[in-house]
C-alpha cells in the first residue's frame, strides 16, 4: 500500500458488521483491521468486456467522508439492496463493492454508474483474489484482458 489511513481496531471493525448487520469476508475484514483502506500500490485490475481501470482509494473506518467506510454504506444503502458495500473507487467515481449478504457474500463486483443498463460485474470470487489480482497500471488491454506479467 502507498498510503494506509491506519489500522483499525479489531472492536471497530466488528462493531460496524454488527451495526449494519454485514457479514464481512475474514479477508476484507482482515485488510481493515491492518491498513483501514488508503491508496494501493499495485491499483489496476481488469474488467472483463468493459476495460480496465484503478483503486484510486480503499475506504477505511472513520476517515473523512471521502474516503468513509460508513458514508459510502450508508449513501448506497439505500440504492443496492443491502446486498454490497462499495469498498473502494477508482478515479472517476466508479466503485468496487463486495457482496456482502446472500449466496454471493465475499464476491468482488464492479459497477459502471454511467451506464443506466449496466449491472454490476463480477471481478473478483474474493477479496483476496481481488486484492492480489492489482497489477501496476498498464497490464491489461482495452477489453481488460491481462497482458503484461512483468510490469
Amino acid at each position: 500500500m502507498l498510503e494506509i489511513f491506519g489500522g483499525s481496531d479489531a472492536s471497530n471493525v466488528d462493531e460496524f458488521q454488527r451495526t449494519n448487520s454485514l457479514l464481512l469476508s475474514d479477508s476484507y475484514r482482515q485488510f481493515l483491521i491492518e491498513f483501514n483502506g488508503g491508496r494501493p500500490g499495485n491499483a489496476e485490475f481488469g474488467v472483463a468486456g468493459w476495460g480496465s481501470t484503478l483503486v484510486n482509494y480503499f475506504y477505511g473506518l472513520s476517515t473523512q467522508d471521502a474516503y468513509s467506510l460508513e458514508h459510502a454504506w450508508e449513501r448506497v444503502n439505500d440504492h443496492a439492496g443491502n446486498e454490497v458495500l462499495p469498498i473502494g473507487a477508482d478515479p472517476g467515481g466508479w466503485e468496487v463493492f463486495l457482496a456482502v449478504r446472500g449466496a454471493d457474500a465475499g464476491a468482488v463486483y464492479f459497477y459502471d454508474h454511467t451506464n443506466e443498463e449496466s449491472t454490476p460485474i463480477r471481478i473478483a470470487d474474493s477479496f483476496e483474489a481481488f486484492f492480489n489480482g492489482l497489477h501496476p497500471e498498464g497490464a491489461f488491454d482495452d477489453d481488460g484482458n491481462f497482458i503484461a506479467p512483468d510490469v
